[in-house]
């Protein structure tokens, strides 16, 4: 009995952290469709759907779902009952119980139409992010994966949504309209690798103005995280050639050298940069699983020694290889997001592992990894439920005592992140930045 009120102290205490969300994919408001939110589109655009498909649902049934619910849901209803275990309906279950006031335990016939109403009806609300992130949730900033759309999205909150920025399209030579690429993001064509870099340099200038927390490098989507060392007169030669004439040697060297670049900018510029490692969200041609084993960065890591790189979602399933990376190097941090939703038990495990490996200025706890609110939430939700038991153990254990337990809570759920994006710098820069260009359209 005494086991289960400490925790649940601990887990009250958890709650009232304004929480720093160190990652998300948060889809704007103003580029949903004309359809409903309803509960199998945020289904289809939550991890929900990759459990589905992989029990043999099929992208076209989404598309009936959205169209017609009564089909959708006589397609997915055989399957779902066999994902009733995973974290990602876990976590969707619990936006229903938590957010809309559902209490139901699974979807079935009897419920499958009064949940789905009730999600559309949740979404017409025009507060509902603000409802949902910093009502229930208590989160005080999201870093956000920005598209490079978002300019034109007034309706996402800037004080809310921190961006991080991508400069990885420059590694893209592998693209038959490279240059092409380039100019559409810069409004110039680069004819020489140092128009590119000069290209590059302008858009990081123009991206710290408005206000950005940091970069993102999501390398392992298309290729190793094996980058060699960078040359310049190789780079130089590759941007010369032909590009259906290039070879994967000759990307790579490329890529590498590209790579190297942004996370110089990323010095210069003072930037804390996040790389994804480990599992990834899609299953497209150079998107291969070996893509993502962290290890290998080792060298690229060693080579820019001044930048802060924080490594993405534990590395899941190489969660330990991230952790004896980030003890080797001070300049290295891990990052939880995804991993509540991916595995609980894995968080579970390499939460206690950090704790027992890392200091605690080093682990960044949660991130919802998330296109959908909903399941940020029910994404922090799990987070706390674990960090309530891990930390209620360490107490139990007189590994810490109850208040260091709690001081060791609002580090790797906000002091951390919110010092190494330096949150509040960037949002007041954001802000500025808005009422400048209100102003001058005034």
């Amino acid at each position: 009995m005494r086991s289960e009120e400490l925790r649940k102290r601990i887990r009250g205490e958890l709650d009232r952290i304004p929480v720093i969300d160190s990652h998300e994919h948060t889809e704007s408001l103003d580029v949903t469709p004309p359809c409903p939110n309803n509960a199998f589109r945020i289904m289809a655009r939550s991890f929900v759907e990759h459990d589905l498909t992989r029990s043999g649902v099929i992208s076209a049934q989404w598309r009936a779902a959205a169209k017609s619910e009564p089909d959708g849901w006589a397609n997915i209803r055989r399957v779902l009952p066999l994902c009733r275990n995973t974290g990602y309906l876990r976590g969707f279950l619990i936006a229903v119980q938590d957010l809309l006031g559902v209490q139901i335990t699974e979807i079935d016939d009897s419920n499958w139409e009064s949940v789905s109403a009730a999600f559309a009806d949740a979404n017409a609300r025009s507060d509902w992010y603000k409802h949902v992130l910093r009502t229930c949730g208590n989160i005080d900033a999201v870093l956000w994966d920005q598209p490079p759309a978002e300019a034109a999205w007034p309706s996402m909150d800037r004080s809310l949504f921190i961006p991080l920025a991508r400069f990885d399209w420059f590694a893209f030579i592998r693209l038959p309209d490279y240059r092409e690429s380039i100019r559409r993001q810069c409004g110039d064509i680069p004819h020489t690798l140092s128009d590119v870099l000069d290209l590059m340099d302008r858009a990081v200038a123009e991206r710290v103005q408005t206000g950005i927390g940091g970069i993102k490098i999501a390398a392992a989507y298309f290729r190793r995280l094996d980058f060699g060392e960078p040359s310049r007169s190789h780079a130089s030669r590759v941007f010369a050639t032909i590009t259906s004439d290039l070879t994967e040697a000759d990307v790579g060297q490329y890529e590498t050298f590209i790579f190297s670049e942004i996370a110089k900018r990323a010095a210069t510029w003072d930037l804390t940069v996040q790389i994804h490692t480990g599992m990834l969200a899609v299953n497209r041609l150079l998107s291969r699983p070996e893509n993502g084993v962290p290890l290998p960065l080792e060298n690229f890591l060693a080579q820019h020694s001044d930048v802060r790189f924080v490594l993405l979602h534990g590395g899941f399933p190489h969660t330990r290889d991230v952790t004896s990376l980030v003890a080797r190097y001070p300049n290295l941090y891990v990052d939880g997001s995804w991993l509540p939703l991916l595995s609980p038990s894995a968080y579970r495990r390499t939460l206690s592992e950090w704790l027992d490996v890392l200091p605690t200025d080093r682990i960044l706890a949660w991130g919802g990894d998330a296109l959908r609110v909903e399941m940020s939430y029910g994404s922090l939700t799990l987070a706390k439920r674990v960090m309530a038991d891990v930390l209620a153990e360490r107490v139990e254990s007189k590994i810490l005592d109850e208040s260091e337990a709690i001081a060791v809570a609002w580090k790797i759920l906000r002091e951390n992140a919110l010092s190494l994006f330096k949150i509040n710098e960037v949002r007041n820069k954001r802000l500025q930045h808005t009422m400048a260009g209100s102003a001058s359209m005034s």
